[in-house]
């Protein structure tokens, strides 16, 4: 039951990866990938049979870094696909309305917008290494204009909608589909810090960073059986 959310975690964080490399070089994809690692939250998802790992965003990132050059097609594609999965899941309802209809007739597609998860997540010891990083990588990000770009703004901006979302019609978390866009984002603007004139000292930080919140999860993980 748990092979599927196991592979699942492990073919995005091997996404996460490849993508922040590619993107910010060796260190900063090391940087994503060590925190993704060692997320309490991920390791939960990924060992208790739940669609939310499943649900992480996997598909847009993998194309983006495949379509690095001709990200413009990104959007079109992903749209075509959409459009391609509503178009077998009316066929699967033998063209009936009825596979639309229930939306109307429910609340399952109900969503809200609240401080509440990120107020949890952001204040649990146990993502307290995480908690310190993302703080850092905002007043890098405000602060020094190279590290305002497009690589590094848009996880930012999906990581900031997707922790605010709330599935008040049916059960689901949003805020865990946040959390590989947050650590792009980090690893992006510490890839910054890395190459200021200062390299060395933020690499100590973030390496300290790191291991703080490895040993943080250790001691949760007891709390996650």
């Amino acid at each position: 039951m748990r092979l599927p959310f196991l592979f699942a975690g492990f073919v995005l964080g091997a996404c996460i990866w490849w993508v922040t490399r590619r993107l910010y070089g060796n260190f900063g994809g090391y940087t994503a990938l060590a925190l993704y690692c060692f997320s309490p939250a991920m390791l939960k998802a990924c060992v208790a049979p739940q669609p939310e790992i499943l649900a992480a965003l996997l598909g847009l990132a993998a194309m983006l870094w495949v379509a690095e050059g001709h990200r413009s097609q990104t959007l079109p594609v992903v749209l075509a696909a959409a459009l391609g999965a509503l178009v077998l899941l009316f066929a699967c309802y033998s063209f009936s309305p009825d596979a639309f209809s229930y939306l109307f007739r429910s609340s399952a597609a109900f969503l809200n917008f609240s401080i509440d998860p990120a107020r949890r997540f952001f204040a649990t010891l146990a993502n307290g290494g995480i908690t310190v990083a993302s703080c850092a990588a905002l007043l890098l990000y405000l602060a020094a204009r190279p590290s305002r770009y497009f690589g590094n703004t848009a996880p930012f901006l999906c990581a900031l909608i997707l922790i605010l979302l709330v599935m008040t019609g049916a059960p689901g978390s949003p805020w865990l589909w946040s959390l590989p866009f947050l650590l792009t984002f980090i690893g992006g603007v510490f890839a910054d810090a890395y190459d200021s004139p200062r390299g060395r000292l933020a690499l100590a930080a973030a390496g300290t960073l790191v291991l703080a919140q490895a040993v943080l999860c250790i001691l949760s993980l007891p709390s996650l059986a």
